[in-house]
C-alpha cells in the first residue's frame, strides 16, 4: 500500500483509487470514533457503519475543498466531517421522538399544558445550548467522554463507574 504522501499526492490529481485507498484506510478509525461518540442512547437507533458510510461518501464527493498535504490534517478534516454527521443524527433523533404518535394528546390537555411551559424562544435557547453541551463532550478526551456518558446519561454512581 502506498504511503500516505503519496495517496494524497495521487487523490489531489483526480485519482479516485488513491481517494478511495485513502478512505478505506481510514474506516476503522471513523467507526470506532463515530461508536464512541453516538453514546449509548443513540447507538440503539443509529448504526454508526451508516454514519461513517454517509462521512466516507461525504469526503469523497467534497475532497476538493480538503486544503491540507498531511495525515494528520485528512483526519482532522474527515473526523470533523463525522462529527457534524453524528450531530445530525441526534437531531434528527430528536426530530422523529417529538413527532411519535403515541407522544399526541388531546388539545384540552394541550392548552392546559401551554400555561405552564416556557415561551418557545426559550426552548430553542435550551436546544441550542443541548447542542453546544454536545458538540463540547465530544471535544473531550475519550477517557473523560466515557466518564461523562456513563454518569449523566447511564445514570451510573461514581462508586460503580470506578469498579
Amino acid at each position: 500500500m502506498a504511503e500516505w504522501p503519496a495517496l494524497l499526492e495521487a487523490a489531489k490529481a483526480g485519482d479516485d483509487v488513491a481517494l478511495g485507498a485513502i478512505c478505506e484506510q481510514l474506516r476503522g478509525y471513523l467507526l470506532l470514533t463515530a461508536t464512541s461518540e453516538l453514546g449509548a442512547g443513540l447507538t440503539a437507533k443509529f448504526d454508526a457503519s451508516d454514519v461513517v458510510q454517509e462521512t466516507m461518501l461525504e469526503a469523497c464527493r467534497d475532497f476538493h475543498m480538503f486544503r491540507g498535504g498531511t495525515e494528520a490534517e485528512y483526519r482532522t478534516w474527515i473526523r470533523r466531517l463525522l462529527r457534524h454527521n453524528l450531530l445530525d443524527a441526534a437531531k434528527a433523533s430528536r426530530r422523529a421522538l417529538c413527532r411519535q404518535v403515541v407522544r399526541e394528546t388531546s388539545l384540552d390537555y394541550q392548552a392546559e399544558v401551554v400555561s405552564k411551559e416556557r415561551s418557545a424562544s426559550s426552548i430553542l435557547c435550551r436546544g441550542e445550548t443541548d447542542e453546544e453541551l454536545m458538540r463540547a463532550i465530544a471535544q473531550l478526551p475519550h477517557k473523560q467522554r466515557q466518564l461523562v456518558e456513563l454518569r449523566h446519561r447511564r445514570g451510573l454512581a461514581f462508586a460503580d463507574i470506578a469498579a
